[in-house]
């Protein structure tokens, strides 16, 4: 299977500008990319301009991915070890 990292994603949106981190989730025992990631962008201008350009998707590594934006976690505990 397909894993991409934080430099495939970055270079799929290098042609938009404003990226400022990106981070791949990945399991925490394997470190296997659990295939989706989050991207931090300059200003919210920035993010609203690459949601616009891609509609929804994006190439990456060859393969294709959803776009969208984050949703805020309902629980407690934030997700991060």
């Amino acid at each position: 299977h397909v894993t991409s990292s934080e430099y495939a994603v970055r270079a799929a949106l290098g042609r938009y500008g404003g990226v400022t981190d990106v981070r791949v989730a990945r399991d925490k025992d394997t470190m296997e990319s659990r295939g989706f990631a989050f991207v931090d962008f300059a200003t919210l201008q920035d993010a609203m301009e690459v949601m616009h350009e891609v509609r929804g998707f994006l190439v990456v590594d060859g393969q294709e991915c959803r776009v969208e934006y984050s949703r805020q976690s309902s629980g407690a505990g934030g997700g991060r070890d």
